[in-house]
Parts: structure tokens; sequence; C-alpha cells
């Protein structure tokens, strides 16, 4: 589906794509490199993760896959051969040993920590606002938690073993968890986190294919995932994306709402509001939002307000400048706003994909 059957240009291309993509988040600082972060060792399996809780998604059996390619089927043994293709075009020509490349290594590191490593780097390069900002995340996160719990749920119901497991020349190059392997985590998690990001970021959907693809890729050279793991586990994936992405917009954070600031002494009297609906926006889990509301502060010129103000007047003559802030985005690092004037409609967010 997306993994290029030529076992020669498959190399090359997750290469690019690397150097590309990956390497590109290196170079930035936004991501460690393949052997900066410790590689995700197997853990226990986790037999009842696909009866955990599911946030969005019905429950953990709401997306039943087909059965995967056993036995002798033509199918299967199209796949092992696949790999073992694979894995042969990357011994080198020089010592012909075979082992993990800089694609594998990466990735190893698991599919969450790098999937959120790539939204951390999408934030800061569009310098989202805290609000924008927290609710990216939250998508990612939901829509990556639904997903493996889905994942989880089918792969208990077909304890299908790894590629490796099953032909004792096929090696495994990366750490494979102990819980079967139909679908692949790392296609779900690539899918699902991509899908999430792409829309939010629609200018980087390019590069987040090409991310996805790597990582694919990867898990098959690493002789951990079938072809039919991977192309079912992104086709999960996404669908558990589009469920997320479709309660996200029925939360209010894209309507309009008029927005008049109090006037008076010791309110707020400049034209530049940031995201000033956004307490009207409805929370997922929270029934009641009003009651996690802190007391008002101090009120305008009392005798504790007037305590504080040599306080506010010290600090701002001391710190120091942000130094995480944009060379283009002003002094405070903050992003240019874009939202209507005082006194008019004003949208939670300005606009969906902005989030």
């Amino acid at each position: 589906m997306f993994i290029n059957r030529n076992p020669v240009h498959s190399r090359r291309r997750t290469r690019a794509v690397v150097a590309k993509a990956a390497i590109a988040l290196l170079g930035a600082g936004l991501i460690a490199g393949p052997n900066a972060t410790p590689r995700l060792l197997a853990a226990a399996p986790e037999t009842n993760g696909g009866n955990w809780k599911t946030i969005v998604v019905e429950s953990g059996a709401a997306y039943p896959l087909p059965e995967p390619p056993r036995g002798n089927s033509p199918q299967l043994k199209a796949e092992l051969k696949e790999i073992v293709a694979l894995q042969k075009a990357m011994k080198s020509r020089k010592s012909r040993i075979l082992q993990a490349d800089d694609s594998i290594r990466f990735w190893d590191a698991g599919a969450v920590t790098r999937w959120n490593e790539v939204a951390r780097s999408l934030v800061s390069k569009y310098r989202k606002l805290p609000p924008l900002a927290s609710r990216a995340y939250a998508l990612l996160s939901v829509a990556q938690y639904d997903a493996l719990v889905v994942a989880w749920n089918n792969k208990y119901r077909f304890n299908r073993p790894a590629p490796f497991q099953l032909k004792p020349t096929i090696k495994r190059l990366a750490e494979a968890p102990s819980d079967p392997s139909y679908p692949s985590e790392h296609a779900v998690v690539a899918a699902a986190s991509a899908t999430v990001l792409a829309d939010l970021f629609p200018e980087e959907g390019g590069a987040l294919q090409s991310l996805v693809q790597d990582e694919d890729a990867s898990r098959m050279r690493a002789g951990v995932s079938f072809r039919s793991d991977i192309t079912t586990g992104d086709e999960l994936g996404r669908a558990i994306a589009v469920r997320v992405l479709e309660r996200a917009r029925s939360d209010g954070a894209d309507a309009l709402f008029d927005f008049t600031p109090p006037s008076g002494d010791g309110y707020f009297t400049g034209s530049d509001p940031v995201l000033p609906s956004w307490g009207r926006v409805r929370p997922w889990l929270v029934q009641d939002i009003t009651t996690l509301r802190p007391g008002p502060p101090p009120a305008y010129n009392s005798a504790e307000f007037r305590a504080a103000l040599p306080k506010c007047a010290s600090f701002a003559t001391t710190a120091r400048p942000n130094s995480f802030a944009s060379p283009s985005s002003g002094p405070t690092g903050r992003e240019p706003p874009r939202r209507p004037a005082t006194g008019t409609k004003s949208p939670a967010t300005s606009s969906r994909r902005a989030t």
C-alpha cells in the first residue's frame, strides 16, 4: 500500500525520507537521533489492553478486522518472501552482515514517542498559542490511545506470530513486543498520528505521509511485521483518527461567539485579546468546568492589589527576555493574532486547522 515492493528502490527511498524528514527535525534539535534515545525494550504481553476503556470509539471491539493470511496460504508465503528479499537487499556488499539501519533504530524508540516529538516540532514551528497547542496534543493522544486499544483487541483475537517467528532465515532487527503482530501497532499509531496532524497542519501533509511510509517500511525490514500487518494497521489508524476529528468538530472550538470585553477601571483595555471565547469550548471529560474555576483575583485598587504591584514592577525590570522567542514573532514569541476586532463575533480558534 505504502511501501515500494522493489527492495532496492525501497532502501533508496527510505534513506531519502530519513534524510529529508527525520534528519530535518534532528538538525533543529526537536527530536533525538537514532542513537540518542534508548530503544524501546520489549515488555511483558499486555493481554488485557484491548479491553481498556476507550474515549471516542465505543470499545476496543468496535472495529473487528478480517482474519490475516495463515498457514500455507499463497499470500502468507508471498509476504514472507518479500521480507526475505528486503533483508537481503540490506546486507552490506562488503561485509554481507545484516544489521539494523538508521530508520529501524530511529523508529525503535517507539511510535508514540516519535510522533509526539513530531507534534511538538510542528507546534514550535508554527508558534501555536497554549490553548491551540494543548488541543493538538490532546487530539493526537486520544487518537493514538483509542487506536491502540482497538489494535490490541484485534491482536488477541488472532494471535498472529511475527515474521521472524515463522521463518528462521528472517532476522529480527528491532525490539519486537511480546504481543501478536496483527495489526502492527507502529502502523496504527503512524496512520492515526499523521491523519490528525495533517488535519491540524495541512501544509505538512506530504512530509507526514513520508514519515508514515518510512516507519511502516522499517518494521518490515526489521522482520517484525508482515505487509498485511502494516496495511491493515494503517487503515485502522486512519479510521480511528477520523472519528476523533469528527468528535473535535462538535466541541465548539470552531464556533463563533459574541464577545464584548467588560469595561471600567481594572479591566483589560487592549484590542488584541488572546482567544477570548476559548472558555466556552466544551470539555470532553469534565462535565462542569465551573467546579474547577478559581476564586476571583484581588479587587482593583484594594490593599492586596496595591501590595502586589511593586512585585510585578520589580519582575518586569529584572526578567530576562524570552529565550524561546522566535526572531520572526516579535519579542514575546507570540503568534500574530488572527481574530476579529472587539465587539464582533469571535471564533474560539482562528480556524479549525490552526489548532
